[in-house]
């Protein structure tokens, strides 16, 4: 199977075995010299090949192999422990170092990591043990599939675990996707036959190999999120909520000069493009997609925030190139 061009950005983590190894030397580094592989050819802890970054199990095998085109990959490693995360931007070593020591297990871990503002993937060693999660809402998400020889390997992108197990698609799923919308669990299914995405909320436990074979028992999933007990009064609530936002939001755009986001008209994303513009952009681009259902008042509500934030309207070309913001409507 070849790699689909659009999944240049992704991430693959593999057991510490000959045969993860292995299925490392099949991962392409897009643009790279003719036969160039993904599989790394120096020593440390960390190390780049034609692009594609490589963290190393301590055993100098490939852990972690990432290709990360529009995010950054933070890592670090204490002892035979490391913490690795994959998001908007990189995280001082000194915030991992307080995230990871004295986390002695998962538990420990997420605690500390709930204080962080973004949305990363998240993967962690802990005595021996792999730990992969994506985000609460199921934004960021997890694959996995069982390798012939290497065992359980798992990814942010099926695509990539469809090319290493030479996954065919599933004709089914397929058609499923042709639906304007999915109910849940269908819409968790992947268009390869093998390929098993875990759920919001579920962070996958990957067990440690024998030395010298493959026969582990299969990942395990786990909830590491679970919603709050609502103790809060709603106004403090809503307060929390709104830093929590804001300061996620800066996390992704904070310091850019030109920021374009969707604007349906709906509440998520008419406050994801507020905290946006409070980020203090030169420029905000604003996308709205009129609804084909004639009574549909997202539109309206667009329009409507567009004016309380002083910007102008305007369609498909767009109007107001010298404004701060402008509202593309298509």
């Amino acid at each position: 199977m070849k790699m689909p061009g659009q999944l240049r950005d992704y991430f693959v983590v593999l057991p510490d075995s000959a045969a993860g190894a292995a299925a490392a030397g099949r991962l392409p580094v897009p643009g790279a010299a003719a036969g160039r592989s993904a599989a790394p050819d120096a020593t440390g802890s960390a190390r780049e090949v034609g692009g594609a970054l490589t963290v190393t199990h301590p055993s100098g095998r490939p852990w972690i192999v990432a290709r990360p085109l529009v995010r950054k990959v933070s890592h670090l490693a204490r002892g035979e422990d490391a913490l690795v995360l994959i998001g908007p931007d990189r995280v001082p070593d000194a915030v991992l170092a307080g995230i990871l020591e004295g986390a002695r297990d998962r538990t420990g871990l997420e605690n500390r990591l709930g204080r962080l503002p973004g949305l990363y993937h998240v993967v962690a060693r802990l005595s021996g043990r792999s730990w992969i999660r994506g985000t609460a809402t199921g934004l960021r998400r997890i694959y996995h599939a069982r390798h012939p020889a290497a065992g359980t390997i798992a990814s942010d992108r099926p695509a990539v675990l469809a090319r290493l197990i030479d996954a065919p698609l599933d004709e089914s799923a397929l058609a499923l996707r042709l639906l304007d919308f999915l109910p849940h669990p269908l819409s968790r299914r992947p268009v390869w036959r093998g390929v098993h995405e875990t759920g919001a909320g579920y962070g996958l436990a990957l067990p440690v190999a024998a030395p010298g074979t493959a026969a582990v028992p299969g990942p395990t999933e786990h909830r590491w999120w679970e919603p709050p007990p609502g103790e809060l009064p709603l106004a403090e609530g809503a307060r929390k909520v709104g830093h929590a936002v804001a300061a996620s939001v800066r996390a992704y755009v904070g310091g850019l000069d030109r920021i374009s986001c969707e604007l349906s008209g709906g509440l998520d994303s008419t406050a994801l493009a507020f905290a946006a513009r409070d980020t203090g952009p030169a420029s905000l681009s604003l996308l709205t997609v009129a609804a084909r259902d004639r009574y549909s008042e997202d539109e309206t509500w667009a329009r409507r925030a567009v004016e309380a934030a002083g910007g102008t309207a305007g369609t498909g070309g767009g109007y107001g190139a010298t404004s701060a913001l402008d509202h593309h409507l298509i």
